[in-house]
């Protein structure tokens, strides 16, 4: 008895490829997008991966979608709403003088006195 499933090697092949081009692709966005967005909106919005995960399942593959799975998706697009509001907010607060980076960074509890918008690429 083999460990592995008995499939035909092309079937193996293109899981592998699957793997490498999704992980490889989806990791290498991710980890671009931290300097553009920062950690929190790139993580935030990384959060909302099942719920279009699901939406596409949806229309490509008939799944069903019950009442419990867009009460999650409503949660997952309200809480990302509410970091990148947060986020935007509190750049715009720096940006027009009304704080120091400090200040700002104790509250929302990210970032520090040396990356304004808890941005490390935006050192001063």
């Amino acid at each position: 008895m083999s460990v592995f499933p008995q499939a035909p090697v092309s079937h193996w092949v293109l899981m592998l490829l699957s793997g490498l081009i999704g992980v490889g692709i989806g990791h290498s966005l991710f980890y671009r997008a931290i300097p553009v967005l920062g950690v929190t909106l790139s993580s935030s919005l990384s959060l909302l991966t099942p719920l279009l995960t699901g939406i596409l399942s949806f229309a490509v593959f008939a799944e069903s979608f019950p009442p419990i799975k867009l009460a999650g998706g409503g949660l997952l697009i309200l809480g990302s709403y509410w970091v990148i509001r947060a986020r935007f907010r509190r750049a715009a607060v720096l940006s027009a003088g009304y704080g120091s980076a400090a200040d700002s960074s104790s509250a929302a509890g990210t970032g520090s006195a040396a990356e304004p918008g808890g941005h490390p690429s935006q050192e001063s």
